[in-house]
């Protein structure tokens, strides 16, 4: 028997189980036909025929493939319990090998049928249908140990999620398992619509710009939807499930959005979906430009807790909820709203009409301009003079139009002017602000706080703007800006009285802001007659001071100098001229020369006032080229002159009781009338009217001039004296005179006579027209200029000191050029250049300073 044991074993180790199994067979059939064998002898042999059978199943169940017959005819040989038993520690055993499991479960389920034993079929076709579906089913995403322990209707189910069914197959698997197909395929419509993936890729344009292309449209979703609810017996269900899912859905897949609104609108065409088709069609166009918010991510976790982050479409999508169809809307699109995308939104209005308004949208924009700071970004101190964000402006305006609220427009550019840094931006915004508060006022022409809150930002709208004005314009001074809140008319004049332009008239200052151009812009602003502004200015200004004669003895008619030095507070009369002659400079000087022309016109004009003629006159002369004045007066260009002068004469007589025309003037005794005018010498208005009537008919008595001079010395009357020298300089008799010579050397040292903190250039212009006249002079080897050469030193101006140099004593000569050389060593290069502007001697001090090098 242990033979047959071994023999046994050794077949079905080398695979020759069947041999062993017909081995036993023959040993069973022999057995049969031993009728009288011992009994013991039989039991032994049928427990080793038994044990030979196990060892030949198991030898069958552990070869790489099991012969399903051979396995199920030894099992029917063996004891039922034993059969049981071990069929289900196989099926335990292999599990895992999906083949032997298929194919134990089939010979258990053979055997179960041939001894009609229910309990176990059920379990065994189940595994049977598994192992069929799972070798069908290639890369299953369902874990193998799930896919056999759970219900059939878990598995369809995960099968479906995982898309490994289609309506056939699933069809089929329903069979195998005895489920309700019409269940499933409500189930797999479920699973199409909230498990579908958009198949995208991110496309970069030349410019750099990102575009999202999906490439699985909702036309094949629908499609494949369909082919399922064809196939659907109750349309009813269908609808409700899809109602159901609507908000499971993922609300960046606006795809599915679509293909669920047509198929409802097929099975119910009654179903009212245009407003979500409407705005599905424009989020599917639109590509956001902001960030998800908090709302949107909280909706996001909420309907997927699951998830650790958002859809990566949400860079490019907005959420299609129901929010957008509330007054909550703003907490999703609000970061979409700027100036380059809020038209878009216009498209969406008829669908959110009731939540979303354009007067909303657009009030939003200026107000997010306004939040994102962008006008303080790069604003630095002080006024800011030129336009920095001009465009962005401009965009504002082009979506303010669109408000139809004219207050709210009005309330969202004031909001936004308030946050610009002072200087051209904030004068563009207040000026748009204006401009929709005109437009508000003429809505509501009869309301009282309309009009207040107009007159506010016109108010607002004129002190900004003057204010800009006077920064462009370098007239930004404490001075002028406190007026801007006054009448116009007032800073007009003020700026008139600006000493800048006596001074540059003067040439103290080389600079003056042009105050001309500065006034016609605020009058343009204003809306205002600058001219007959200008005209009322000149005219008060040549009428001030009228009764008291202020002479210009030169035949140049240089505007003269005040009669009260002392006075600073009082534009005097001749102040009042250079202003009068500027304000002449500005629109059409044709114009003005004609209307100065007018006004000193003795025979058109009836009235006495002849300083006021000759006031006009000297305007005239001041804004005309000789030529243009011997044209137009049809005289000589000293004729013209001596008429001033006259003029002036006849007012000044009338001061001291005189009343004369120019033909009785000319017919006056003049020895007699300087007699008489002699009694008034210690006046300034005597001495000049004195001076006048010598320069006036050319009078070159020796003693009237001595008394006349010598006056205006104790007077300090230096421009006087000027002109006076000037008009004496032709007459050789008087260079011998001591108080000519006086005269001159008081003239000299006043004009160098100038405040420390002068500007250099000033001061070069000053010195050098100093030098012109030093070098005019017919008794300059007659004057000490010693005080001349110590202001040039001290303004550190060492060329023109040189050559002054040449006018003092040998001795002081050598001096001053040692020290000059030791603290310029560029001082020949200097006189070199001076040279180019004529003046004379420059060889003569070359030529010392030569000696004191060698």
């Amino acid at each position: 028997m242990q033979i047959l044991q071994s023999t046994i074993k050794l077949l079905c180790t080398e695979g020759h189980a069947l041999t062993a199994y017909k081995l036993l067979r023959r040993v069973q059939g022999g057995l049969v036909y031993k009728l009288n064998i011992n009994p013991e002898i039989q039991s032994n042999l049928n427990e080793i025929l038994n044990q030979s059978t196990q060892q030949l199943l198991h030898n069958i169940f552990t070869s790489r493939f099991i012969d399903e017959d051979l396995s199920y005819t030894l099992l029917l040989s063996c004891d039922i319990n034993y059969s049981k038993r071990f069929l289900i520690q196989s099926l335990k055993y292999y599990k895992r090998e999906v083949l032997k499991f298929k194919t134990i479960a089939q010979i258990r389920l053979r055997l179960l049928q041939y001894h009609n034993i229910e309990d176990g079929q059920d379990l065994c076709k189940q595994i049977i249908h598994l192992s069929k579906w799972w070798k069908r089913i290639k890369n299953c995403q369902m874990p193998y140990e799930q896919f056999f322990k759970k219900s059939s209707a878990e598995v369809v189910e995960k099968l479906i999620m995982f898309n490994h069914l289609d309506i056939p197959s699933l069809e089929e698997f329903c069979s195998d398992f005895n489920l309700n197909v019409q269940q499933y395929y409500e189930f797999y419509l479920k699973n199409l619509l909230l498990n579908w993936k958009p198949n995208y890729e991110v496309q970069t344009n030349l410019s750099g710009k990102k575009q999202l292309i999906i490439k699985n449209c909702e036309n094949k979703l629908m499609q494949e939807c369909m082919e399922v609810i064809d196939v659907i017996e109750d349309k009813e269900l269908v609808c409700a499930t899809l109602n159901n899912i609507w908000a499971m859905i993922n609300f960046y897949h606006y795809e599915v959005f679509m293909c669920i609104l047509n198929i409802l609108s097929t099975l119910k065409p009654a179903t009212d979906s245009n407003q979500k088709d409407l705005l599905l069609l424009f989020l599917k166009n639109y590509t956001r430009v902001s960030k998800p918010g908090q709302t949107e991510m909280e909706e996001w976790y909420t309907l997927y807790p699951d998830t650790r982050c958002v859809d990566p479409l949400s860079e490019w999508r907005l959420p299609f909820t129901l929010t957008l169809f509330t007054n909550k809307i703003w907490n999703i699109i609000r970061p979409e709203m700027n100036l380059k995308t809020y038209t878009k939104w216009f498209e969406v209005i008829s669908v959110l009409k009731k939540n979303l308004t354009k007067d909303d949208i657009c009030t939003y924009v200026v107000k997010d301009v306004v939040s994102s700071n962008v006008f303080k970004k790069r604003s630095t101190d002080g006024w800011i003079l030129h336009a920095k964000h001009k465009d962005l402006l401009l965009e504002i305006d082009e979506c303010l139009q669109h408000i139809s609220n004219k207050e709210q427009a009005t309330s969202a550019v004031y909001c936004l002017t308030t946050s610009i840094p002072g200087g051209a931006d904030q004068v563009d915004a207040i000026t748009l602000c204006y401009k929709y508060a005109q437009a508000y006022k003429k809505e509501s022409p009869s309301s009282d706080d309309v009009q207040r809150a107009v007159i506010k930002i016109k108010k607002k709208y004129l002190n900004y703007s003057m204010t800009h004005i006077l920064h462009t314009n370098q007239l930004a001074e404490k001075k002028y800006l406190e007026m801007v809140s006054h009448p116009v008319e007032e800073l007009i004049e003020a700026l008139y009285s600006d000493d800048r332009i006596l001074k540059k008239n003067a040439f103290i200052t080389l600079h003056c802001p042009d105050i001309n151009k500065a006034v016609d812009e605020l009058a343009a602003l204003h809306r205002i007659d600058i001219q007959e502004t200008r005209f009322n200015l000149i005219r008060n200004w040549l009428l001030s001071d009228s009764s008291t004669a202020d002479f210009d003895l030169n035949n140049s008619v240089c505007l003269a100098s005040s009669l009260d030095n002392q006075n600073k507070h009082n534009p005097t009369y001749s102040d009042n001229i250079i202003r009068a002659s500027y304000v002449c400079t500005s629109g059409d000087v044709l114009v003005w020369r004609s209307i100065l022309q007018k006004l000193g016109n003795v025979e058109a004009n009836e009235s006495r006032n002849f300083s006021f003629k000759a006031n006009a006159l000297k305007c005239f002369h001041n804004i005309s080229d000789i030529k243009m004045i011997e044209e137009t007066m049809d005289t000589t260009y000293e004729e013209f002159c001596n008429f001033i002068n006259k003029l002036i004469l006849i007012s000044g007589l009338e001061c001291f009781g005189f009343t004369l025309n120019i033909e009785s003037l000319d017919k006056y005794n003049k020895i007699d009338l300087l007699n008489r005018l002699a009694y008034h010498i210690t006046s300034p208005i005597g001495v000049k009217t004195m001076a006048s009537v010598c320069i006036a008919y050319m009078i070159d008595e020796s003693k009237y001039w001595a008394v006349i001079i010598n006056s205006m010395l104790k007077l300090n009357m230096m421009e006087e004296l000027k002109t006076c020298i000037n008009f004496l300089r032709k007459s050789f008799k008087f260079h011998s005179k001591k108080f000519y010579t006086e005269a001159w050397k008081a003239v000299v040292n006043n004009s160098f006579s100038i405040p420390p903190n002068t500007n250099k250039e000033v001061v070069k212009h000053i010195f050098t027209e100093n030098l012109y006249f030093i070098q005019s002079c017919p008794v300059l080897f007659s004057i000490d200029l010693e005080y001349a050469v110590e202001k040039c030193l001290e303004f550190k101006m060492y060329d023109f000191a040189a050559i002054i140099l040449q006018y003092l004593p040998r001795e002081k000569q050598l001096s001053y050029l040692t020290e000059i050389s030791k603290l310029d060593q560029n001082i020949s290069e200097k006189l070199d250049e001076l040279l180019k502007c004529g003046f004379w001697g420059i060889s003569f001090v070359k030529g010392i300073l030569e000696k004191l090098k060698s």
